[in-house]
């Protein structure tokens, strides 16, 4: 009976030897699943679609959008200002009328050139400077005013022959 006790009190001391084994293999295993859950969710909250990589690229781009906004009202800003000013004063309307549409008025001629081939041809930069944000000079020939102020007169055009 002796034996028969011993063999029992050590089988059951290896089934509850295989009982620990299998709780500590379980354990072991919940944690390297966990670990493994955390690391790719920490991948995906700093490399993900909505991860952190992509919230700085929208700062970014919310910034450069914002300075962009800035400038276009700054913009808008200016040109009120110029156009109160051209409603204001008639000459400076007319003198921007006519640089931007090309009129011109009896007896006066309109000279045209393009600024790179200016350069090249020996143009004095002294016309060019004239209005140079059209690339055009206006010389008036006589002082003499026709029944219509913008008539579209003695246009010449310089552009060097290729």
């Amino acid at each position: 009976m002796r034996r028969l006790a011993e063999s029992q009190e050590t089988r059951h001391k290896q089934a509850v030897q295989a009982s620990e084994w299998i709780t500590r293999a379980r354990q072991n295993a919940l944690a390297i699943c966990l670990v493994a859950l955390g690391l790719t969710l920490l991948a995906s909250a700093l490399l993900g679609t909505r991860g952190l990589s992509r919230v700085a690229s929208l700062g970014r781009e919310s910034r450069r959008v914002e300075a962009r906004n800035f400038s276009i009202l700054q913009e808008n800003v200016r040109l009120r200002d110029e156009l109160r000013g051209l409603r204001a004063n008639d000459a400076k309307l007319e003198q921007v009328v006519r640089r931007r549409l090309h009129l011109v008025q009896d007896g006066e001629t309109l000279y045209r050139w393009d600024s790179d081939a200016a350069a090249g041809a020996g143009v004095a930069h002294s016309a060019s400077s004239a209005h140079s944000a059209n690339n055009s000079s206006y010389s008036s020939g006589s002082s003499r005013s026709s029944s219509s102020p913008f008539s579209r007169n003695s246009i010449l055009t310089n552009q060097p022959s290729r």
